[in-house]
């Protein structure tokens, strides 16, 4: 709202004000659009910490976290391997808690175990995920982008051992991905990658974070280009 004198506006157009003819200017604060959890009706058992990077579990996670995803162009995969983004969701009001309820509500359905009980497990989780992921930064591990995807995946393979090559691997993945900030950039690159490789477990966990990137639906309508209705498609 601005407001001004009728002597200044006989003398200037409206286009014409300066900040100087304003008596009162008051400017309304954008608002913020608010995020809420998604809505579920199943949720996978998770007996241990690492249950929650299985592909079910990140199932889960897209539909919870749909809005803040999409919002933040990033996706599961790249959230759940990164302990600086695990935060950032941690941070981003009481989304975590709300979605965390919401899973311990129904897994307590069919266990032994109450919803608050259920609860406090799922927390304990995530506190070992997020160290998980902020133990393997600090090891330093190679970066994607200081030398390239398959010299990166070969300086891994030299320290990693067999058990953990796996989860490494999406670490590296995830954090070169988080720096490409649109769902169709992600693909490309994910598919670019892909080519020319001739190791099922890298092929593997780029499948994954394919699965990952697809949940995003504007993906889908790219990859299907115009269609008249999603019949058609």
């Amino acid at each position: 709202m601005r407001v001004v004198h009728d002597s200044i506006l006989i003398e200037k157009s409206i286009n014409d004000l300066e900040e100087e003819d304003f008596v009162f200017e008051k400017i309304k604060d954008a608002v913020q659009e608010k995020i809420f959890v998604g809505e579920i009706d199943t949720a996978p058992k998770c007996e241990v910490a690492d249950d929650l990077l299985k592909p079910d579990a990140l199932t889960t996670l897209n539909r919870l976290f749909r809005k803040y995803l999409d919002k933040n162009n990033i996706t599961a995969m790249e959230v759940i391997h990164n302990g600086k983004e695990i935060k950032r969701l941690n941070d981003a009001d009481t989304l975590v808690p709300s979605a965390v309820g919401k899973v311990a509500k129904i897994q307590s359905e069919n266990s032994d175990a109450s919803s608050n009980e259920r609860r406090d497990i799922l927390f304990e989780f995530m506190q070992e995920i997020t160290n998980k992921a902020n133990q393997a930064e600090e090891r330093g591990l190679p970066a994607i982008k200081k030398t390239s995807f398959t010299e990166a995946i070969s300086e891994l393979k030299k320290t990693a051992s067999e058990g953990e090559l796996q989860y490494l691997l999406n670490v590296i993945i995830a954090k070169e991905l988080i720096d490409t900030r649109s769902y169709w950039g992600k693909l490309l690159q994910t598919i670019r990658w892909a080519s020319n490789l001739d190791d099922p477990g890298v092929e593997a966990a780029l499948d994954r974070f394919v699965a990952d990137i697809l949940a995003n639906n504007s993906v889908i309508q790219d990859l299907l280009g115009d269609q008249l209705d999603l019949g058609s498609a």
